[in-house]
């Protein structure tokens, strides 16, 4: 969903393009804004970690073994390269 940041005087709002419509039937303060949206990305990023305890997580995972062969190839290429 598209949305866009209105501001109207000193006030804000979120317009829809999907609901053609303002989200919130007022507009807000842009600290109220603020906290509402980061609110949601609060939510939203809680509810993608708890899928990493199930067989579908929506989250990129990599096994230990893989995240570890990827350090040592980077510390081989650094020593090859001189980088201390």
């Amino acid at each position: 969903m598209a949305r866009f940041y209105v501001r109207k005087g000193e006030k804000w709002n979120v317009f829809s393009s999907i609901a053609d419509d303002f989200l919130f039937s007022d507009f807000m303060p842009f600290d109220e804004l603020q906290a509402v949206i980061i609110g949601e990305m609060v939510v939203d990023k809680m509810k993608d970690l708890k899928t990493l305890l199930t067989d579908k997580p929506a989250l990129n995972t990599m096994p230990y073994e893989e995240a570890v062969e990827h350090i040592q190839i980077r510390k081989e290429h650094e020593k090859e390269a001189g980088i201390p």
